[in-house]
């Protein structure tokens, strides 16, 4: 079965270099100038051994990696962003239409609400005129649901995306200043005139292993989470594998529809047909 909107998810790519949408595009293209720039300075100064600017296109540089890293969204995800916006989804029309900043100017009370949510559905959901009425635990005439991997396909990240190119870009940059870091806390340390001078010294010395220490550790547990993701098998209602897997489905009433829910009594904030929900909520006081 092929899902309503044409899609079909394939093989990754082997490179995935995806521009914003957008206003965002602008800050984008400046990052990039300036990764670019900075790149130049620094071979430049490489060649005539000249490291102030190698420096200077190292600070030029490395923010705009991270501001790079930051903009540039995965094909997927602009894939997804772009079948919600033409399929429209019941979740997706409610937060567009309701989402955002609330409340009363004179009372102080304010309430802010997401205009999109990446977890939510992607494809419109089967609406109850679709569902059988007779035989509810049947399958639906129209087949599984377009969200189902066995309809639309398994989607698999590119092989190398924006995000490792201008991490190792950052890693290059990150060996001089290490090496600046440790000779600079080193000479600290031996000149040092009290424990304070001593102790700054000794921070910029160890400063490089412990940050590397703790992003090898956060890479190697994101990388973890996304190969358990990938692995862990997706099912049917009806044929569940052993052991851990993905549930690909939606909640349906029974009999009756359940009550509608409004949140802080907002009419805004009035929901139907939530059949397992939580309100949770913060209080800010403000004490002059």
């Amino acid at each position: 079965m092929e899902s309503s909107s044409g899609v079909r998810f394939g093989e990754g790519e082997t490179i995935d270099f995806t521009p914003p949408s957008g206003f965002m595009i602008v800050p984008w293209v400046i990052s990039l100038l300036a990764v670019v720039i900075g790149l130049l300075w620094s071979f430049i100064g490489l060649v005539n051994n000249d490291y102030t600017m190698v420096t200077f296109g190292g600070i030029l540089g490395v923010p705009g990696c991270l501001l790079v890293i930051w903009l540039t969204p995965t094909r997927l995800e602009k894939a997804y962003d772009q079948i919600r916006v033409e399929e429209k989804p019941r979740d997706f029309v409610h937060r567009s239409e309701t989402g955002g900043r609330t409340g009363s100017f004179w009372t102080g009370h304010y309430s802010n609400s997401p205009k999109k949510d990446d977890r939510g559905w992607v494809f419109s959901a089967p609406g109850p005129e679709h569902w059988d009425k007779e035989d509810r635990y049947g399958p639906d005439k129209m087949g599984i649901i377009s969200e189902h991997p066995t309809v639309v396909g398994t989607p698999i990240p590119a092989t190398i995306s924006a995000d490792g190119i201008f991490t190792a870009i950052i890693a290059l940059y990150s060996i001089p200043v290490s090496i600046l870091s440790v000779t600079i806390g080193m000479s600290i340390m031996q000149a040092a005139g009290d424990s304070e001078e001593w102790f700054f010294g000794l921070i910029l010395v160890i400063g490089p292993a412990l940050f590397s220490i703790g992003y090898a550790i956060s890479s190697w547990q994101t990388g973890t989470k996304m190969q358990l993701t990938i692995d862990v098998p997706t099912s049917k209602i009806r044929s569940m594998a052993a052991g851990e897997l993905e549930l690909v489905g939606q909640v349906r009433r029974w009999a009756s529809p359940a009550p509608a829910v409004s949140v802080g009594g907002d009419p805004a904030r009035t929901y139907q047909n939530l059949h397992s929900w939580r309100w949770l909520y913060e209080i800010y006081l403000r004490r002059t």
